[in-house]
């Protein structure tokens, strides 16, 4: 019996050594697993038949019992295909764990990711802990993937570049954090402080760059003078120094095999995780390394003296066309190509994505070879009959292998621009080989709920007891309120637990750092100019070079560290000094004013059992006479709303916030004339009225509707003031008692903008609906 893959290495010798009498061959050959015959391989089989032996293609069939009647399902997305396989898989593994079953696709290397993350998820859920470093899987893929895409891989080949050219700020916080560098002495102390470094570069605008050279990053470890990061310092120290003597010797073109030497020291030298083997998994990942390392190495019988920037290009190229696989772990699911799939048997096969995009399987032929030559050796995707040919072939063959066959396919299809529009019927999408080898088999459908059974079952659990504060002061304001009124999970994570988001390194302004930059220029401007009738008094001439003077002193903070920063932000500077000029202009049609304070700070103020230190953006003094009073604003630079400041859980709880302190410190000054949102927006200018008394913020009242934001009596606004204080109190209480419970006000925006998504775990919970709904909106 000869398999497939045995006869590539039999093409390695000459066709003459046949008529050698020297050469002897068995009278009869089997050959098992041929989808296709190359035409290298028909001469070979042509030379065998001359010798005297007779050559017979084998197709393996299950044993003698009855095979189950074949299955064609179709589901509505490739998602819902994958779940449905897996799901029925697990049900085939609990019936009897000693089965051997194959999951086979025309192109299982688009669905590997995928499908690795839904298969994880139905069979082996507890092998979805972090904690496991090598979790053992009821499945395995016989494709490898490239090495270039492995983690450990392109660790190595970044560090390699890094040593003598800069490299994007993303790729070097990988380096950094990702624990492949630093050797056995790479601990978990160590880790976790490069991985605070690199927060700390973060949050630090002058310590990032765009792109940074490998000086950069001997600078930041030795600023970090960290006992935890002494050894990594070496490290890198060490390797820095082994680069420099090769690239800038006296002759920096060298062999492969030298430059392989060369690299091979300095990884070492660095500590890199792959050279220290710790599992079966590691050590077979080394084995491929120097395998590849070699394969260069021969390149100098053919190649001269190349320089090092040649020498990490190819390393790259051999890494990218590499392919990395585990030894097979005999594991009971395989998961395999069409062509893989030859010559095994199964007790049950799954065979996804036969559609009719997909099977027989579509591709490009070779665009350096004459069509003429590659319909005439049968060459993949030049002929369509041949392929339908193949296809026809390959399908019989899966039936004939196993006791039990499902096909299945999507009824959308991603790659098409209208595909999730609307399905298509199941007669037109599914693939016209199924049609031919399987005409009376009907289609069933995959309804929804039997996806995943175990993941519909509700387990009612009493809830966990809340964990009451100790502190009684938080940072960040009345921030704490925004957060547990948007969601209190969110609150305990991001107040409580310090759990936020990092910032990645963006050129010119980003949103927030353009909202502080106005702040900054406006509580400038009113610190200086103090009411109306000073701002009036200006011409716009002199508006605008104030202000401009304001906005470059903001500005100036800001490092720009290229010409390309410089550029941006002046341009940033421009459009802001339109925006706050607009603004002052629409202020000078105000009601007559004067600024009372400018980021007016309330020290130690106490909401319910919570003490923080809030702080107004602007207190205006409006009226005159016994109508006199004070009015608060808060600058939004982005989209607001002015219903954002009502309900039980507020999206903007500020301004209540400042209305209920203000009326508890300032009460003695002035009596409290009314609230708004200063919409800073470029498209949206203009003051969003909160609750105020008549002619406070503008000339002109809106026109009176069911609801209004302008009230009739001072003691309308106390009502409402009272009413925001019962609201804040109940957050303010639930926040201190420790409520922490996941349940976002709005989903669709709370959750959105949230980076607690990988604690609370919630878009797993939401993904089946949110779809659902996504669905039957499109379907309408």
């Amino acid at each position: 019996f000869v398999p497939g893959g045995a006869v590539a290495r039999l093409l390695k010798d000459r066709f003459e050594t046949l008529a050698s009498d020297e050469v002897r061959f068995n009278r009869h050959i089997f050959l098992v697993g041929f989808d296709r015959v190359p035409p290298q391989q028909n001469a070979l089989l042509s030379a065998l038949q001359l010798k005297g032996c007779t050559c017979e293609y084998i197709c393996l069939t299950v044993e003698s019992e009855p095979q189950t009647a074949p299955l064609i399902l179709a589901a509505n997305t490739m998602r819902d295909e994958l779940h449905a396989a897996a799901g029925w898989i697990r049900e085939r593994l609990l019936e009897n764990p000693l089965l051997k079953i194959g999951v086979v696709a025309p192109a299982i290397a688009e669905l590997r990711d995928e499908l690795d993350r839904i298969f994880r998820r139905v069979l082996a859920p507890s092998a979805m802990r972090l904690s496991d470093v090598d979790p053992s899987l009821p499945y395995e893929f016989s494709l490898g993937v490239p090495m270039r895409q492995l983690p450990q891989v392109r660790a190595a080949l970044l560090l390699l570049r890094w040593l003598q050219e800069p490299i994007p700020w993303e790729d070097a916080s990988f380096l950094l954090t990702s624990g492949y560098l630093g050797g056995q002495d790479s601990s978990a102390r160590q880790q976790a402080e490069a991985a605070r470094l690199d927060a700390a570069i973060r949050k630090d605008p002058q310590a990032m760059e765009a792109e940074a050279d490998f000086a950069w990053l001997l600078r930041r470890l030795r600023e970090k003078d960290v006992a935890g990061l002494v050894d990594l310092y070496e490290r890198m120290h060490n390797v820095a120094t082994l680069a420099q003597a090769a690239i800038s010797a006296e002759n920096p073109r060298h062999t492969y095999a030298e430059w392989s030497e060369a690299v091979e020291q300095m990884l070492r030298t660095a500590g890199w995780a792959v050279y220290v083997p710790k599992t079966s998994a590691e050590f077979q990942l080394l084995t491929r390394w120097n395998s590849m390392l070699e394969e260069l190495a021969t390149l100098d019988a053919v190649a001269e003296r190349v320089s090092y920037s040649t020498f990490i290009a190819a390393l790259g190229d051999v890494a990218a066309r590499t392919l990395y696989a585990l030894e097979t772990q005999n594991a009971p699911v395989q998961i395999l190509g069409i062509p893989e799939s030859a010559g095994l048997t199964f007790d049950a096969v799954w065979f996804l994505n036969a559609s009719v995009t997909a099977w027989p399987p579509k591709g490009n032929a070779q665009p350096w070879i004459p069509w003429h030559m590659q319909r005439q050796a049968l060459m993949p995707y030049a002929d369509a009959n041949a392929d339908e040919g193949y296809a026809r072939a390959a399908t019989q063959r899966i039936l004939a292998a196993s006791k039990e066959t499902v096909f299945s396919f999507p009824l959308q299809d991603d790659s098409e621009p209208s595909g999730g529009a609307r399905a298509s019927k199941a007669e037109t999408r599914i693939s016209p080989i199924l049609f031919e080898v399987l005409p009376q088999t009907p289609i069933s459908v995959i309804e929804l709920t039997r996806l995943e059974p175990s993941a519909k079952v509700t387990v009612e659990v009493k809830s966990e007891s809340a964990i009451a504060r100790t502190a009684t002061k938080v940072r960040q304001g009345v921030r704490f309120l925004k957060l547990q009124a948007a969601c209190p999970f969110q609150a305990f994570a991001e107040i409580r637990l310090g759990a936020t988001e990092l910032k990645d390194p963006a050129l010119g302004l980003a949103p927030t750092d353009q909202g502080s930059v106005i702040h900054d220029v406006l509580r400038l401007f009113w610190t200086e100019v103090k009411d109306q009738t000073t701002l009036r008094a200006f011409s716009s001439e002199q508006r605008k070079t104030m202000v401009t003077g304001l906005i470059q002193k903001a500005i100036s903070e800001v490092p720009a560290r290229s010409a390309m920063e410089k550029a941006l932000l002046a341009t940033e500077a421009e459009r802001l000094c339109e925006r706050v000029l607009a603004w002052l202009q629409l202020e000078e049609q105000r009601p007559d004013f004067s600024v009372v304070a400018c980021e007016q700070t309330i020290s130690n103020a106490v909401i319910g059992k919570v003490e923080a230190d809030f702080r107004i953006d602007r207190i205006d003094r409006v009226g005159s006479g016994e109508s006199a009073g004070l009015a608060l604003i808060d600058y939004k630079t982005g989209a607001t709303d002015a219903k954002a400041c009502d309900g039980d859980r507020p999206d903007e709880p500020q301004l209540p916030a400042y209305a209920m302190l203000m009326r508890q410190h300032f009460s003695e000054e002035a009596p409290l004339r009314g609230a708004a949102l200063a919409s800073l927006q470029a498209k949206d200018m203009q003051f969003k009225i909160i609750h105020s008394l008549s002619q406070t913020f503008t000339m002109i009242d809106p026109p009176k509707r069911s609801r209004t934001p302008i009230l009739e009596t001072a003691e309308e606004l106390e009502a409402r003031v009272d009413a925001w204080q019962d609201t804040l109190l109940n957050l303010a209480d639930d926040f201190h008692v420790g409520i922490a419970t996941v349940d976002p006000k709005n989903a669709a925006t709370t959750c959105k903008f949230c980076a607690q998504g990988i604690f609370c775990r919630i878009k797993e919970a939401q993904v089946d609906g949110d779809e659902e709904e996504e669905m039957e909106g499109e379907a309408e």
